[in-house]
């Protein structure tokens, strides 16, 4: 009785470490941006970016590591006509390298306040530009 009880718990320990082993592999494919207006570059002589809008990017990363999915969720922006990643160091204007709204070039006005999801979209190696 003494033996099946150890050997129970042993099997139960075996397969809490592997599911949180996997729990560990999914999280650490799932990335988030948060985002808000202080956080852009302007370009060279235009002024500081104003504005109290707000958003997140939630990306995932598949399995395979060939493919990520995003989706943009905005608050409080008013007429959007783009977003995109710049590939930069902090503090510079980089090159775009991937479009998210729209989903491609030339940028796409959206008239007025814009709150919720932005655009949901799934990339690979061959959408990156630049």
């Amino acid at each position: 009785m003494h033996r099946r009880l150890i050997a129970t718990i042993v099997v139960l320990l075996m397969a809490m470490v592997v599911a949180l082993a996997a729990v560990s592999l999914a999280s650490s494919r799932n990335f988030a941006s948060p985002m808000s207006g202080d956080q852009e570059v302007p370009a060279e002589g235009a002024p500081d970016v104003e504005t109290n809008a707000t958003g997140l990017a939630k990306y995932q990363l598949s399995a395979d590591g060939t493919e990520m999915s995003f989706r943009l969720n905005v608050g409080n922006i008013e007429n959007v006509t783009q977003a995109h990643i710049h590939l930069g160091a902090r503090g510079e204007n980089g090159d775009i390298v991937v479009w998210l709204y729209p989903d491609g070039p030339p940028p796409e006005l959206i008239p007025g306040r814009t709150n919720g999801t932005l655009a949901t979209f799934t990339f690979t190696a061959d959408d990156l530009v630049g």
